[in-house]
């Protein structure tokens, strides 16, 4: 009886699962634009975010975007291999431009 509850969970999950790759894309987004590093001396702080970092980050939020809307274009024609390899070589793009800046 247990494992039928566990693959009844399987199931929803892997129902919802081609959801993430927006949500993920859209937190990107959004992210981008939160502060990423506060750093404060005596009485000045300063806040810094990817857009205010700049430089090669920004090739990163347009990763982000181009998932984002590749989802919706992919999902629409069906074919959802194309979306899965921009998903995953944006992601790991991105992955090696964060730390290859930060490294």
């Amino acid at each position: 009886m247990q494992n039928m509850n566990f693959l009844d969970k399987l199931k929803k999950i892997k129902k919802h699962s081609p959801y993430l790759t927006p949500a993920g894309a859209g937190i990107a987004i959004i992210c981008f634009f939160l502060p990423w590093v506060k750093v404060s001396c005596a009485t000045i702080t300063v806040e810094a975010s990817g857009a205010r970092i700049g430089g090669i980050f920004w090739l990163v939020f347009s990763i982000a975007i181009l998932i984002f809307i590749s989802y919706f274009y992919f999902r629409a024609r069906r074919d959802m291999a194309i979306l899965k390899l921009i998903g995953l070589y944006g992601s790991v793009l991105s992955l090696f431009i964060i730390l290859y800046k930060f490294i």
